[in-house]
């Protein structure tokens, strides 16, 4: 059994299937245990595993204020109400930040055409047709049927993804009250973390939907959306420009990781084998 890499699900893209460090994460494990029914919404054993998820949360956080002298039921409810009202501004100077608004328009119209299944299935005739008549050999088109159907996948994993971190990190970086750094941790922050993994999410999403125009060129439904995706990243890159060298547990520390036997058994995908259409 390998051993689990401490926080190591705090900054990865929650794509356990196509994962190699499944075997070195806790809440992988935890998860798998619960078993199929514990991973459907629909069924009442996911919702009691959210429920022990948060009472094991709740419980940490009271043991870790207790570490500190904090007594959290003893906090005076003036002091919670203003811990409230702090809150609730945060709240609303996140959603009016650029870059949120930016990310909740691409959310808004990667979604939109990932439900348009007339262009889809209207491709994928077409694709057919044209093997029918010669014009397409058949590999090709199993090629190209693959290509569309990996990069509809990928960005659909990751289409409400990326909005959900940049608003974690957007809302961390309007509550840090940090008045002094080390070096070692000047970059170790939430918000770091969570705008790396949302940028790397980011970029699959500009090669999926590159990719994607490769087999569906419409040039006034695919290139608005790369258009928007320049701009949610050159923002990114602006409002955090330390967020790359954030150091995610396992992930960015290859050199010094026992690679978990699973590595050789994971799926990665038809991005390994194919680039900008063609196989590699």
């Amino acid at each position: 059994m390998a051993k689990h890499i401490p926080f190591i699900h705090n900054y990865c893209d929650r794509w356990c299937e196509r994962c190699c460090f499944t075997a070195s994460c806790a809440i992988f494990e935890d998860d798998k245990a619960g078993g199929q029914e514990a991973q459907d919404i629909k069924n009442k054993a996911f919702w009691d595993r959210i429920a022990k998820n948060f009472e094991k949360a709740h419980a940490l956080l009271v043991e870790g204020a207790l570490k500190h002298g904090i007594d959290l039921n003893a906090i005076p409810q003036e002091e919670l109400d203003a811990i409230g009202e702090q809150n609730e501004k945060n709240m609303q100077k996140t959603k009016d930040d650029d870059l949120v608004k930016l990310c909740v328009e691409y959310t808004k119209r990667s979604h939109n055409f990932m439900l348009n299944e007339s262009l889809w299935k209207q491709k994928a005739d077409e694709m057919i047709e044209q093997e029918k008549l010669g014009t397409l050999g058949i590999q090709e088109l199993e090629d190209q049927l693959r290509l569309m159907k990996e990069c509809r996948e990928i960005i659909q994993w990751y289409e409400f993804f990326i909005e959900m971190k940049f608003i974690r990190a957007v809302s961390g970086l309007n509550e840090d009250y940090r008045f002094e750094d080390d070096e070692e941790t000047r970059y170790q922050t939430d918000y770091n973390g969570s705008a790396k993994i949302a940028l790397i999410a980011l970029d699959r999403s500009q090669l999926a939907w590159t990719q994607l125009f490769t087999v569906i060129p419409e040039e006034d439904l695919i290139f608005p959306i790369l258009s928007l995706l320049s701009r949610i990243e050159k923002a990114a890159n602006e409002k955090f420009p330390d967020a790359k060298k954030f150091i995610r547990p396992g992930f960015d520390e290859l050199e010094r990781t026992e690679i978990p036997h699973d590595r050789a058994t994971a799926k990665p995908g038809v991005f390994v084998e194919f680039q900008y259409g063609k196989r590699r």
